[in-house]
């Protein structure tokens, strides 16, 4: 399912966003599984391996690791048809959805230009359109419909997201298209922020 993106997308630098390739040593990976272990948090473990990561401003907004794969599983499950995602970041579910005989058509809208720099002359394909523009503001043509919606446009999980993540699935439902009943559309971590918030209300409360 997931392809290495080191082996797609170089290393490079473009204004002030940069693509680094980078290795999980034996010791490092062991490191990472104790402290996870300690701290109950299964993320900070990082097998051992060759990655890349997505630098901007000189903090990192992503990597390959095996935490940002599971946590989008979902869509490369449930994605078909003609789907439009927030948020290009590595490219690291566009490279399977490109293969995945379902998806007829990918449209990706993405803020910063030069993370499309970066990244679209390795993904370039027919299914593939690449709109630099902010998720918020853009708006599809007016009979232009899609099957599968997935927005990823977040850094870091925060109950902060759900705000703009119902604003977003607010103003995409109706473009989805509704005529066999098949419609998807989801957002980065949303079943996990909608627990934590069911959870800090009911410490508030008590």
């Amino acid at each position: 399912m997931w392809k290495p993106i080191i082996n797609y997308i170089p290393e490079g630098q473009s204004g002030n966003v940069k693509i680094e390739h980078f290795e999980v040593t034996e010791e490092a990976s062991s490191f990472s599984r104790m402290r996870s272990m300690f701290s109950s948090d299964r993320s900070e473990y990082v097998k051992e391996g060759k990655y890349a990561r997505l630098i901007i401003d000189g903090s990192v907004v992503m990597s390959d690791t095996d935490m940002e794969k599971s946590s989008n599983t979902h869509v490369i499950q449930n994605a078909h048809g003609n789907v439009l995602i927030a948020g290009l970041g590595l490219g690291m579910i566009i490279l399977p959805l490109l293969e995945k005989p379902e998806v007829k058509s990918i449209t990706v809208i993405e803020i910063n230009q030069d993370v499309i720099n970066l990244v679209y002359p390795y993904l370039k394909s027919d299914k593939l359109t690449v709109i630099n523009a902010d998720i918020f503001e853009w708006k599809p043509e007016k009979m232009v419909k899609f099957d599968s919606i997935y927005f990823d446009i977040w850094t870091f999980i925060s109950l902060d997201n759900l705000d703009e993540i119902k604003k977003l699935h607010n103003k995409f439902k109706n473009k989805l298209n509704r005529t066999d009943n098949n419609y998807w559309m989801d957002s980065w971590k949303y079943d996990e922020l909608k627990y934590r918030r069911r959870q800090y209300n009911r410490q508030s409360y008590w």
